[in-house]
C-alpha cells in the first residue's frame, strides 16, 4: 500500500507530478492489521520532494463516497425518538423490520430466553410473541437477528436468522445460527415448531461476536467483538455443521475513526450489531456508542474490508446493541433501562 502526502496547489502547478492509479485509492478503505505496521516502511512514491521535515503520520479521512440515488454514505439526519420498548424486553439485542409492516420491529432479549417479540415502533406496544417448543441449551446466548432468503424448498420466502453467537468467555468452540420462516406478526402470538439450526465451528481459537447479517445468497456473516481487532467471517447457511471462514482481519483503530480522524478505542470500539441492505449496497454497523455505515456496493458484505467506515451518529443511548435498515433510514434500540426506539432518516 502506498501512502501519498498532499501538496499545496501552488506547488502542484510548479512541478506537475504524475499520479499512479494505485495512489488514488490507496486510502479509500480500512487498513488490514497485517499491513498496518508495514505501511510506514514503504517509499512515498509519486509524491515529490518537500523542503520541510516529515511529521508524524496522520490518519486519512477521505470524503464520503456517493452512494445509491446520489445519497452520500453515512449522511443521516439526527436520531428521532419514536417509542419505548415494552417491559418484557429489557436487554434488546437484535433488530429486524417486519416484511409485513414497516412500523413493526422484531427483536429479542440478550441471552437464553428463547423468544422473539414483534413491537410497534411508534407506540412501543408488543404486537406478537414467538416462542419455541424446545428449551434453549445452557450455553445459549442470542445476540443479533437478521432477515434473509430461506432457500431450498422454501425458496422465495423470507426467513429470520437468530444469532446464538455470544461467547464472552470464549469457551464455546461451536456457536449456532437458527433459521425460521418469518411469520406475519399481525396474526398474533405463535409457537414455532419448524426451526433449522446450523452449528458453526471456529477454524482456530474461539471468538466472541454480537453482530450477524445475511446476504441474498444465504451466506451468514459475523463481525467479532474485540477492543482492537475486528474479524469478518462467513459461512453459507445449511442445517447441520459448518465452519466459519475468516475473510478479513481489520484494525479497529484504523476503521473506527471520528469525523476528525481520531481513532475510537476501548469500550466504544466494541461491535454489537450489524445489518446489510443489498439494494442500497450498504452495511450498518453498531458499536456501544455509535452507528457506522459502509457503502460496499457490488462488493457485498466483503466490502467491509475495502471501503471506508463512516460514522453516522452517536445516539444518546447508554449501551447500543442493535441496528436495522428500514424504509428511508435506520432503526436502533438500546439495552438497559433507557429502552428508546430511535430512527435516523437518510438525507
Amino acid at each position: 500500500m502506498r501512502v501519498c502526502r498532499s501538496h499545496p496547489a501552488s506547488a502542484a502547478r510548479r512541478t506537475p507530478v504524475a499520479r499512479e492509479p494505485a495512489c488514488r485509492g490507496a486510502l479509500a478503505g480500512p487498513l488490514v492489521v497485517a499491513l498496518t505496521g508495514l505501511s510506514l516502511l514503504l517509499p512515498l512514491a509519486g509524491c515529490g520532494k518537500s523542503t520541510k521535515p516529515a511529521g508524524p503520520a496522520r490518519r486519512a479521512t477521505p470524503a464520503a463516497e456517493p452512494s445509491a440515488k446520489g445519497q452520500r454514505c453515512g449522511a443521516y439526519k439526527r436520531p428521532v425518538r419514536r417509542g419505548t420498548l415494552p417491559p418484557m424486553i429489557d436487554e434488546a439485542s437484535g433488530l429486524v423490520v417486519s416484511a409485513a409492516d414497516p412500523n413493526v420491529l422484531w427483536t429479542h432479549n440478550d441471552g437464553a430466553e428463547g423468544r422473539l417479540y414483534a413491537v410497534n415502533a411508534v407506540t412501543g406496544k408488543r404486537v406478537a410473541t414467538l416462542s419455541f417448543g424446545l428449551p434453549q441449551p445452557p450455553d445459549a446466548d442470542w445476540e443479533d437477528l437478521s432477515a434473509g432468503p430461506c432457500g431450498g424448498a422454501l425458496k422465495g420466502k423470507r426467513c429470520l436468522y437468530i444469532a446464538d453467537i455470544g461467547n464472552n468467555e470464549r469457551a464455546r468452540k461451536v456457536v449456532r445460527v437458527h433459521r425460521l420462516v418469518e411469520p406475519d406478526p399481525r396474526k398474533g402470538d405463535l409457537r414455532v415448531r419448524a426451526l433449522e439450526t446450523m452449528a458453526v465451528r471456529f477454524p482456530k481459537r474461539a471468538h466472541n461476536s454480537e453482530a450477524l447479517t445475511v446476504d441474498p445468497a444465504g451466506v451468514v456473516w459475523i463481525l467479532t467483538k474485540s477492543k482492537r481487532t475486528i474479524r469478518v467471517m462467513r459461512a453459507p447457511f445449511r442445517a447441520g455443521s459448518a465452519t466459519w471462514e475468516q475473510v478479513a482481519k481489520l484494525d479497529g483503530e484504523a476503521v473506527l475513526l471520528s469525523p476528525k480522524g481520531k481513532a475510537v478505542t476501548g469500550h466504544g470500539a466494541l461491535v454489537t450489531g450489524m445489518d446489510y441492505d443489498p439494494q442500497l449496497g450498504r452495511v450498518a454497523v453498531r458499536t456501544y456508542k455509535a452507528v457506522w455505515e459502509v457503502c460496499v456496493g457490488k462488493l457485498g458484505v466483503a466490502g467491509l474490508a475495502k471501503r471506508r467506515w463512516h460514522r453516522v451518529s452517536k445516539p444518546k443511548e447508554k449501551q447500543g446493541e442493535s441496528v436495522a435498515y428500514g424504509p428511508g433510514g435506520l432503526w436502533h434500540v438500546s439495552e438497559g433501562m433507557a429502552k428508546v426506539i430511535s430512527f435516523e432518516a437518510r438525507r
